[in-house]
């Protein structure tokens, strides 16, 4: 648990910091010892586990090379197929489009940041 701990520490201070490969190792050697179906025994929400995925994700979209941004869009695709129920939608679609801005791909990016608006339309005001 310690462990867990300072690796999800060091992701996020490296991604505050915008030391995005460092960041991309520390949530790649985060999520490559978490099993999903055992996050409950960690006493962890499943939200945190998919906060983990959409850090590496955002380190991938910082980092900026092709490869990254290919594997950035699968892992906010990640988000939306196998965790749907979490919330997170909205900054999934909103993470896509970033790297379709990337891409020069804007017709799509428009696409995925409008889906991104109209998702965050229908939470709660609070939220928004």
């Amino acid at each position: 648990m310690k462990m867990l701990r300072s690796l999800i520490q060091d992701g996020y201070t490296a991604l505050l910091e915008q030391r995005c490969r460092s960041a991309a190792q520390a949530f790649t050697e985060l999520l490559n010892g978490l099993d999903p179906q055992k996050i409950k025994q960690l006493n962890l929400a499943m939200i945190n586990y998919v906060l983990v995925v959409y850090g590496l994700a955002i380190s991938l979209l910082g980092i900026g090379q092709p490869e990254e941004l290919s594997e950035a869009e699968n892992q906010f695709k990640r988000m939306i197929e196998h965790y749907p129920n979490e919330g997170l939608d909205c900054l999934a679609y909103c993470g896509i489009g970033k790297v379709y801005l990337k891409k020069n791909r804007f017709l799509e990016a428009l696409n995925h940041f409008e889906k991104a608006k109209t998702l965050i339309c229908r939470l709660p005001g609070i939220l928004t």
